[in-house]
Protein backbone atom coordinates (compact mmCIF):
# COMPACT_ATOMS: atom_id res chain seq x y z
CA UNK A 1 0.00 0.00 0.00
CA UNK A 2 1.13 3.29 -0.81
CA UNK A 3 -0.06 6.77 1.06
CA UNK A 4 0.38 9.43 -0.88
CA UNK A 5 0.89 12.95 0.09
CA UNK A 6 -0.41 16.27 -1.29
CA UNK A 7 -1.36 19.92 -0.41
CA UNK A 8 -4.77 18.68 0.91
CA UNK A 9 -3.51 15.67 3.34
CA UNK A 10 -2.88 11.84 2.98
CA UNK A 11 -4.19 9.78 0.33
CA UNK A 12 -4.74 6.22 -1.19
CA UNK A 13 -5.60 5.23 -4.61
CA UNK A 14 -7.63 2.38 -3.86
CA UNK A 15 -10.92 1.55 -1.07
CA UNK A 16 -9.26 -1.77 -0.92
CA UNK A 17 -6.44 -0.54 0.31
CA UNK A 18 -8.17 0.64 3.47
CA UNK A 19 -8.22 -2.50 5.31
CA UNK A 20 -3.93 -2.43 5.78
CA UNK A 21 -4.19 0.70 7.32
CA UNK A 22 -3.75 0.11 11.42
CA UNK A 23 -7.32 0.60 13.33
CA UNK A 24 -5.44 2.31 15.95
CA UNK A 25 -3.61 4.50 13.58
CA UNK A 26 -3.93 8.35 14.35
CA UNK A 27 -6.41 8.52 10.46
CA UNK A 28 -8.71 5.33 11.59
CA UNK A 29 -9.29 5.65 15.96
CA UNK A 30 -12.70 5.82 16.03
CA UNK A 31 -12.97 5.86 19.89
CA UNK A 32 -11.07 9.13 19.51
CA UNK A 33 -14.16 10.83 17.74
CA UNK A 34 -16.14 9.45 20.00
CA UNK A 35 -14.39 8.50 23.45
CA UNK A 36 -17.36 7.22 25.40
CA UNK A 37 -17.69 4.49 22.77
CA UNK A 38 -15.48 2.20 24.94
CA UNK A 39 -17.71 2.14 27.75
CA UNK A 40 -20.50 0.92 25.66
CA UNK A 41 -18.32 -2.19 23.77
CA UNK A 42 -16.49 -4.73 24.33
CA UNK A 43 -12.86 -5.40 23.26
CA UNK A 44 -13.35 -7.70 20.27
CA UNK A 45 -16.05 -5.03 18.55
CA UNK A 46 -13.18 -1.80 19.55
CA UNK A 47 -10.06 -4.07 17.71
CA UNK A 48 -12.86 -5.51 15.11
CA UNK A 49 -11.28 -5.10 11.61
CA UNK A 50 -13.49 -6.63 8.53
CA UNK A 51 -10.88 -6.60 6.08
CA UNK A 52 -11.42 -10.50 5.27
CA UNK A 53 -15.32 -10.27 5.66
CA UNK A 54 -15.08 -7.72 2.97
CA UNK A 55 -13.15 -8.98 0.89
CA UNK A 56 -15.16 -12.34 1.00
CA UNK A 57 -18.19 -10.53 0.28
CA UNK A 58 -16.86 -8.81 -2.51
CA UNK A 59 -15.62 -12.58 -4.15
CA UNK A 60 -19.38 -13.81 -3.44
CA UNK A 61 -20.98 -10.72 -4.45
CA UNK A 62 -24.15 -12.90 -6.28
CA UNK A 63 -24.70 -15.11 -3.34
CA UNK A 64 -27.56 -12.39 -2.39
CA UNK A 65 -28.94 -13.38 -5.78
CA UNK A 66 -28.79 -16.89 -5.12
CA UNK A 67 -30.37 -16.64 -2.29
CA UNK A 68 -32.81 -14.57 -3.24
CA UNK A 69 -33.63 -16.61 -6.24
CA UNK A 70 -34.26 -19.37 -3.60
CA UNK A 71 -36.00 -17.11 -1.74
CA UNK A 72 -38.88 -16.84 -4.36
CA UNK A 73 -39.04 -20.27 -4.64
CA UNK A 74 -40.16 -20.91 -1.48
CA UNK A 75 -42.31 -18.44 -1.12
CA UNK A 76 -44.30 -19.26 -4.23
CA UNK A 77 -44.38 -23.21 -3.43
CA UNK A 78 -44.20 -22.85 0.28
CA UNK A 79 -47.82 -22.20 0.45
CA UNK A 80 -49.10 -25.07 -1.93
CA UNK A 81 -46.72 -27.36 -0.22
CA UNK A 82 -48.89 -26.62 2.96
CA UNK A 83 -51.77 -26.58 1.36
CA UNK A 84 -53.19 -30.41 2.64
CA UNK A 85 -51.15 -30.16 5.76
CA UNK A 86 -51.81 -29.07 8.92
CA UNK A 87 -50.17 -25.28 10.67
CA UNK A 88 -46.91 -26.06 12.46
CA UNK A 89 -46.92 -24.92 16.37
CA UNK A 90 -44.15 -22.60 16.44
CA UNK A 91 -45.54 -20.04 18.76
CA UNK A 92 -42.72 -20.84 21.59
CA UNK A 93 -39.92 -20.56 18.70
CA UNK A 94 -41.67 -17.56 17.30
CA UNK A 95 -41.29 -15.79 20.55
CA UNK A 96 -37.90 -16.28 21.05
CA UNK A 97 -37.22 -15.94 17.33
CA UNK A 98 -38.83 -12.25 18.06
CA UNK A 99 -37.17 -11.36 21.34
CA UNK A 100 -33.76 -12.53 19.76
CA UNK A 101 -34.16 -10.13 16.78
CA UNK A 102 -35.66 -7.05 19.35
CA UNK A 103 -32.34 -7.44 21.02
CA UNK A 104 -30.09 -7.79 18.50
CA UNK A 105 -31.41 -4.69 16.56
CA UNK A 106 -31.37 -2.75 20.09
CA UNK A 107 -27.90 -3.35 20.42
CA UNK A 108 -27.34 -2.76 16.70
CA UNK A 109 -29.17 0.99 17.45
CA UNK A 110 -26.41 1.63 20.61
CA UNK A 111 -23.68 0.78 18.56
CA UNK A 112 -24.67 2.60 15.09
CA UNK A 113 -26.53 5.78 15.98
CA UNK A 114 -24.56 7.51 18.03
CA UNK A 115 -21.64 6.79 15.24
CA UNK A 116 -24.22 8.61 13.04
CA UNK A 117 -25.71 11.86 15.33
CA UNK A 118 -21.86 12.35 16.42
CA UNK A 119 -20.55 12.80 12.35
CA UNK A 120 -23.39 14.85 12.39
CA UNK A 121 -23.02 16.82 14.88
CA UNK A 122 -19.01 17.42 14.21
CA UNK A 123 -18.58 17.26 10.26
CA UNK A 124 -22.19 18.21 9.20
CA UNK A 125 -24.95 16.33 6.84
CA UNK A 126 -22.74 16.98 3.93
CA UNK A 127 -19.32 15.71 5.13
CA UNK A 128 -21.28 12.29 6.66
CA UNK A 129 -23.13 11.61 3.20
CA UNK A 130 -20.19 12.31 1.16
CA UNK A 131 -16.97 11.18 2.42
CA UNK A 132 -15.37 7.94 1.29
CA UNK A 133 -15.88 5.47 3.43
CA UNK A 134 -12.39 5.23 5.01
CA UNK A 135 -13.47 4.34 8.70
CA UNK A 136 -16.91 3.57 9.07
CA UNK A 137 -17.57 0.32 6.76
CA UNK A 138 -15.45 -2.05 8.15
CA UNK A 139 -13.52 -0.61 11.28
CA UNK A 140 -13.81 -0.50 14.97
CA UNK A 141 -17.35 -1.33 16.66
CA UNK A 142 -19.68 1.02 13.88
CA UNK A 143 -17.66 -1.80 11.52
CA UNK A 144 -18.66 -4.69 13.12
CA UNK A 145 -21.98 -3.95 13.95
CA UNK A 146 -22.59 -2.96 10.42
CA UNK A 147 -21.27 -6.47 8.54
CA UNK A 148 -23.80 -7.95 11.32
CA UNK A 149 -26.49 -6.03 9.86
CA UNK A 150 -26.13 -6.73 6.47
CA UNK A 151 -25.26 -10.12 7.29
CA UNK A 152 -28.63 -10.34 9.37
CA UNK A 153 -31.00 -9.65 6.24
CA UNK A 154 -30.27 -13.34 5.41
CA UNK A 155 -31.20 -14.33 8.93
CA UNK A 156 -34.67 -12.35 8.64
CA UNK A 157 -35.48 -14.61 6.04
CA UNK A 158 -36.33 -17.07 8.25
CA UNK A 159 -39.63 -14.66 9.24
CA UNK A 160 -41.17 -15.84 6.17
CA UNK A 161 -40.63 -19.60 7.20
CA UNK A 162 -42.67 -18.61 10.18
CA UNK A 163 -45.76 -17.19 8.31
CA UNK A 164 -46.20 -20.09 5.68
CA UNK A 165 -45.17 -22.73 8.08
CA UNK A 166 -47.94 -21.60 10.82
CA UNK A 167 -49.98 -21.01 7.24
CA UNK A 168 -50.34 -17.32 7.87
CA UNK A 169 -51.20 -14.80 5.19
CA UNK A 170 -48.06 -14.13 3.00
CA UNK A 171 -48.25 -10.48 1.69
CA UNK A 172 -46.78 -8.87 -1.03
CA UNK A 173 -45.54 -6.17 1.39
CA UNK A 174 -43.72 -8.89 3.60
CA UNK A 175 -41.65 -10.79 0.96
CA UNK A 176 -40.84 -8.10 -1.51
CA UNK A 177 -39.44 -6.13 1.37
CA UNK A 178 -37.02 -8.90 2.73
CA UNK A 179 -35.91 -10.39 -1.11
CA UNK A 180 -35.13 -6.16 -1.58
CA UNK A 181 -33.45 -5.20 1.32
CA UNK A 182 -31.46 -8.04 1.32
CA UNK A 183 -30.42 -7.42 -2.62
CA UNK A 184 -29.84 -3.81 -2.14
CA UNK A 185 -28.20 -3.81 1.41
CA UNK A 186 -25.84 -6.40 -0.11
CA UNK A 187 -24.88 -4.62 -3.20
CA UNK A 188 -24.19 -1.44 -1.06
CA UNK A 189 -22.12 -2.86 1.43
CA UNK A 190 -20.00 -4.18 -1.33
CA UNK A 191 -19.44 -0.96 -3.45
CA UNK A 192 -18.88 0.68 -0.38
CA UNK A 193 -21.75 3.27 -0.41
CA UNK A 194 -21.54 5.74 2.58
CA UNK A 195 -25.23 7.16 3.20
CA UNK A 196 -25.09 3.14 4.06
CA UNK A 197 -24.62 3.25 7.41
CA UNK A 198 -27.24 6.13 8.35
CA UNK A 199 -29.95 3.29 6.62
CA UNK A 200 -28.55 0.74 8.58
CA UNK A 201 -29.02 3.03 12.09
CA UNK A 202 -32.40 4.02 11.16
CA UNK A 203 -33.67 0.29 10.35
CA UNK A 204 -31.93 -1.07 13.18
CA UNK A 205 -33.78 1.28 15.50
CA UNK A 206 -37.25 1.01 13.76
CA UNK A 207 -36.47 -2.86 14.29
CA UNK A 208 -35.89 -2.93 17.91
CA UNK A 209 -39.25 -1.44 18.10
CA UNK A 210 -40.87 -3.72 15.68
CA UNK A 211 -39.80 -7.21 16.97
CA UNK A 212 -40.31 -6.30 20.35
CA UNK A 213 -44.04 -5.55 19.48
CA UNK A 214 -44.39 -8.72 17.89
CA UNK A 215 -42.63 -10.48 20.53
CA UNK A 216 -45.37 -9.03 23.03
CA UNK A 217 -48.26 -9.68 20.25
CA UNK A 218 -46.37 -13.73 20.46
CA UNK A 219 -46.96 -13.71 24.26
CA UNK A 220 -50.83 -12.88 23.63
CA UNK A 221 -50.14 -9.30 24.63
CA UNK A 222 -50.84 -7.32 21.35
CA UNK A 223 -50.11 -4.07 22.32
CA UNK A 224 -52.45 -1.03 21.21
CA UNK A 225 -49.15 1.20 19.93
CA UNK A 226 -48.89 -0.91 16.62
CA UNK A 227 -49.94 2.25 14.47
CA UNK A 228 -46.39 4.03 15.60
CA UNK A 229 -44.62 1.20 14.15
CA UNK A 230 -45.97 1.47 10.76
CA UNK A 231 -45.35 5.23 11.45
CA UNK A 232 -42.13 4.96 12.16
CA UNK A 233 -41.69 2.64 8.80
CA UNK A 234 -42.86 5.43 6.65
CA UNK A 235 -40.68 8.45 8.59
CA UNK A 236 -37.92 5.81 7.41
CA UNK A 237 -39.26 5.48 3.89
CA UNK A 238 -38.74 9.33 3.44
CA UNK A 239 -35.40 10.03 5.75
CA UNK A 240 -33.80 7.12 3.36
CA UNK A 241 -35.97 9.46 0.00
CA UNK A 242 -34.03 12.21 1.33
CA UNK A 243 -30.69 10.76 1.91
CA UNK A 244 -30.75 9.32 -1.34
CA UNK A 245 -31.65 11.75 -3.31
CA UNK A 246 -29.37 14.46 -1.46
CA UNK A 247 -26.45 12.26 -2.13
CA UNK A 248 -26.93 11.92 -5.93
CA UNK A 249 -27.37 15.82 -6.12
CA UNK A 250 -24.11 16.28 -4.94
CA UNK A 251 -22.46 13.46 -6.50
CA UNK A 252 -23.10 15.60 -9.68
CA UNK A 253 -22.78 18.72 -8.67
CA UNK A 254 -19.44 17.53 -7.07
CA UNK A 255 -18.03 14.65 -9.21
CA UNK A 256 -15.66 12.00 -7.42
CA UNK A 257 -12.01 12.21 -7.61
CA UNK A 258 -11.75 8.84 -7.15
CA UNK A 259 -8.57 9.38 -4.32
CA UNK A 260 -9.78 8.22 -0.51
CA UNK A 261 -8.58 9.99 2.17
CA UNK A 262 -6.81 8.75 4.59
CA UNK A 263 -8.55 10.52 7.68
CA UNK A 264 -11.62 9.90 9.81
CA UNK A 265 -13.81 11.92 8.00
CA UNK A 266 -12.72 14.78 5.37
CA UNK A 267 -13.75 17.94 4.68
CA UNK A 268 -16.67 18.43 2.75
CA UNK A 269 -16.25 17.99 -0.56
CA UNK A 270 -12.54 17.76 -0.49
CA UNK A 271 -12.68 15.42 -2.73
CA UNK A 272 -15.94 15.59 -4.45
CA UNK A 273 -19.09 13.80 -3.03
CA UNK A 274 -18.40 9.74 -3.03
CA UNK A 275 -21.88 8.34 -3.84
CA UNK A 276 -22.16 5.62 -6.08
CA UNK A 277 -25.05 6.38 -8.20
CA UNK A 278 -26.24 3.06 -9.45
CA UNK A 279 -26.86 1.76 -6.11
CA UNK A 280 -28.73 5.08 -5.45
CA UNK A 281 -30.84 4.44 -8.19
CA UNK A 282 -31.60 1.25 -6.55
CA UNK A 283 -32.58 2.75 -3.21
CA UNK A 284 -34.43 5.52 -4.08
CA UNK A 285 -36.61 3.17 -6.40
CA UNK A 286 -36.99 1.11 -3.42
CA UNK A 287 -37.64 3.78 -0.97
CA UNK A 288 -40.26 4.69 -2.91
CA UNK A 289 -42.05 1.50 -3.60
CA UNK A 290 -41.67 0.75 0.13
CA UNK A 291 -43.65 4.29 1.26
CA UNK A 292 -45.86 3.34 -0.96
CA UNK A 293 -46.75 0.28 0.43
CA UNK A 294 -46.24 1.13 3.71
CA UNK A 295 -48.57 4.37 3.09
CA UNK A 296 -51.27 1.75 1.96
CA UNK A 297 -50.90 -0.85 4.72
CA UNK A 298 -51.24 2.46 7.26
CA UNK A 299 -54.48 3.54 5.27
CA UNK A 300 -56.39 0.12 5.35
CA UNK A 301 -55.25 -0.89 8.53
CA UNK A 302 -55.85 2.21 10.48
CA UNK A 303 -58.21 4.46 8.89
CA UNK A 304 -60.34 2.48 6.32
CA UNK A 305 -59.76 -0.80 8.68
CA UNK A 306 -60.49 -3.04 6.06
CA UNK A 307 -63.40 -1.13 4.15
CA UNK A 308 -62.72 -0.29 0.64
CA UNK A 309 -61.16 3.40 0.56
CA UNK A 310 -63.97 4.49 -1.71
CA UNK A 311 -66.64 3.02 0.51
CA UNK A 312 -65.22 4.32 2.90
CA UNK A 313 -64.94 8.19 1.40
CA UNK A 314 -69.00 7.71 0.80
CA UNK A 315 -69.45 6.37 4.59
CA UNK A 316 -67.85 8.96 6.28
CA UNK A 317 -68.32 12.18 3.65
CA UNK A 318 -70.31 14.94 5.65
CA UNK A 319 -74.01 15.67 4.18
CA UNK A 320 -73.86 19.42 2.95
CA UNK A 321 -76.66 21.79 3.09
CA UNK A 322 -78.55 21.04 -0.05
CA UNK A 323 -78.22 17.10 1.01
Amino acid sequence: MIIKNNNNGYFIDNVNEIWEIPINSDHMDILKEIPWFKYLTLPIERNWNGMKLFLWTNDNYYLAHTICIIYAFFIYFGPKIMEKRKPFKLEKPLKYWNLFLALFSFIGTLRLMPYVLTNLIKYGFVSSICSPPIAPLTKGPAGLWLSLFIYSKYIELIDTFFIIARKKSLSFLHWFHHLTVLLYTWDAYVCCQTIGVFFCAINYFVHSIMYFYYYLSSCGKRPKWGMIITILQIVQMIIGTILTTSGMYYSYKHPFANVFPVEYLSQPLKVGCHFIRTNGVFACLMYISYFALFFDFFIKRYITKGTPLAEWVTANKKPTKHE
